[in-house]
């Protein structure tokens, strides 16, 4: 489809608080301005829709809108169609509610919700908001943020799972294939020594036997009061099973190092080290 340019003589920049018309004049002062046909072909991630011009600027004061106000050249394929990079099923909503206010199903709400924040429909992404799934997100989200350090610690956890070095036992390494352990100890900010070395590695006397075990790793200490260990982990594990992985989580109880009575050079007892260790156990096999 060819596409017809015209430069507008004459015209000056009008200023206006609404980001069409400022698009609009603006736009014929350094560039001439595209004009569009009432009725467009579009190619969106290969798939093809007919939609109208007016349709496609019913809500100008997005990015959709000023993609086709005329200010900015949209690219096109080789029959003509303009192309738009995007992902089609979600578009193919976006259409739908432009036209006649029609919300997505349910299974497609999270995908329509992030094409309508890249398209700038605020109207859209605000009615969607409102719908279980983009509702839970939002609410999983302020309740990591209210646990703190959480995506460093989820980051902690998968890179010591992928680091993990085999231990062999009984001539096996039972530590990387099929399942890999990740013991982590957990501090909590209101239970750190202020007596003990802090850069000790936390280890735990395993009761049945004589073999220790070590932490690979050591979360940032919980900084809210009000969340124990236990909850903070439990997140956690929640969390990477939301992404995909089979872990399990066994308590293996508090670090010992320190807990024999130390008395210091300066008089005062040595504190023991209040970290509770845990042990990940991710399965690679199902």
């Amino acid at each position: 489809m060819a596409r017809s340019l015209r430069n507008p003589v004459g015209r000056r920049c009008v200023k206006s608080e609404d980001l069409w018309d400022v698009n609009m004049a603006c736009s014929a002062r350094d560039s001439a301005e595209q004009t569009y046909p009432n009725v467009i072909e579009l190619n969106v991630g290969g798939q093809h829709f007919t939609t109208t011009l007016l349709t496609l600027t019913k809500q100008r004061n997005t990015m959709l809108g000023a993609m086709f106000s005329g200010l900015h050249r949209q690219p096109q394929d080789h029959d003509g169609r303009y192309f738009i990079d995007a992902d089609a099923a979600a578009f193919a909503c976006i259409l739908r509610y432009l036209r006649d206010g029609e919300l997505p199903p349910p299974d497609m709400t999270e995908r329509v919700y992030r094409a309508a924040i890249y398209f700038g429909l605020q109207d859209l992404a605000g009615e969607l908001e409102f719908t279980p799934g983009i509702m839970a997100q939002q609410i999983k989200e302020k309740y990591h943020a209210f646990l703190g350090n959480f995506e460093e610690a989820v980051k902690t956890i998968l890179n010591a799972a992928l680091n993990a070095r085999c231990t062999i036992l009984s001539g096996k390494c039972n530590t990387l294939w099929p399942k890999t352990r990740v013991v982590v100890a957990v501090h909590h900010k209101d239970r750190l020594p202020r007596t003990f070395n802090p850069l000790h590695t936390c280890a735990r006397h395993k009761e049945s036997g004589t073999r220790w075990v070590f932490a690979e790793v050591s979360l940032s200490p919980i900084t809210n009061s009000s969340v124990s260990e236990a909850v903070y982990v439990e997140a956690v594990v929640e969390e990477l099973v939301g992404r995909g992985f089979t872990v399990h989580v066994e308590e293996l109880g508090k670090c010992d190092a320190g807990h024999e009575e130390v008395v210091l050079d300066s008089g005062d007892v040595q504190e023991p080290c209040f970290a509770r260790l845990y042990q990940l156990l991710f399965h690679w096999k199902k």
